[in-house]
């Protein structure tokens, strides 16, 4: 009959195996585990939308669910065809709707079907984010309109200094917080918030702190969209970008 100690030794013994079985399974499980999938960029909106008729001389819009990351070369960021035709295109990023635009250089012919693709490879968000596949939208093409009469540039004493003068209450001489919102106080000027981003930096919106301090959750930016208690317009936000991207 086992004496006492022979049963302890077999009681840890025991013991000691439904532990390593459980060791086991534990990293069995964790080396199995699905790892997460990698954030997608996602296209929330289309202007037209697909199957829809689109007027011939307008930009085609394409919205997307986060900032694209802007170092992004927008050369063949979209192609625009009918058939087996390509139509010229020239590609603009506007990001106060976090959207492409798509203008055909010349209007499009009524009637015709037209296909616009925005390679996968081509595009990434802000943090490097792609496409899950290319994306493909197609319309028809209707008569153009009339064109617009095109908007004078933006010129900063004529359209933003009122804008700033109404909504940024804390900008301006003694005893107002901030510096003055001027283009000698702007221009090439480092933050007092973030000194390692400028003001502004002429004719590069998004590199321009300014611009980013204006944009809804702009990333690495610090603090609530400005200014905070008079939230702009999104024609007052694009005001801002055109006169940047002007400079």
């Amino acid at each position: 009959m086992p004496d006492k100690a022979t049963n302890v030794a077999t009681l840890f013994d025991a013991v000691a195996g439904v532990n390593r079985a459980a060791l086991a399974g534990v990293l069995l499980l964790g080396a199995c585990a699905p790892v997460g999938e990698p954030e997608l960029l996602s296209v929330v909106a289309s202007e037209p939308a697909s199957g829809a008729i689109h007027v011939a001389n307008l930009p085609v819009r394409i919205a997307f669910d986060r900032y694209l990351d802007p170092a992004l070369p927008l050369d063949g960021a979209a192609v625009l065809s009918s058939a087996e035709l390509t139509a010229a295109a020239r590609v603009r990023y506007d990001p106060v709707g976090r959207a492409l635009l798509v203008f055909p250089t010349r209007p499009l012919r009524p009637g015709l079907g037209y296909t616009l693709t925005l390679p996968r490879d081509g595009l990434r968000g802000f943090a490097g984010e792609q496409l899950d596949f290319d994306f493909v939208l197609g319309f028809m093409a209707s008569p153009a309109t009339t064109p617009a009469v095109p908007l004078l540039p933006p010129d900063f004493e004529r359209d933003l200094s009122p804008l700033f003068e109404a909504k940024c209450g804390c900008h301006g001489p003694e005893p107002a917080v901030f510096p003055p919102l001027d283009p000698t106080a702007l221009i090439g000027i480092g933050s007092q918030r973030q000194p390692e981003r400028v003001l502004v930096e002429p004719g590069h919106a998004l590199r321009s702190y300014l611009v980013q301090r204006v944009l809804e959750g702009y990333p690495g930016v610090r603090g609530l969209p400005m200014p905070v208690e008079a939230p702009l317009t999104d024609a007052e936000q694009r005001l801002i970008v055109s006169w940047v991207e002007g400079l």
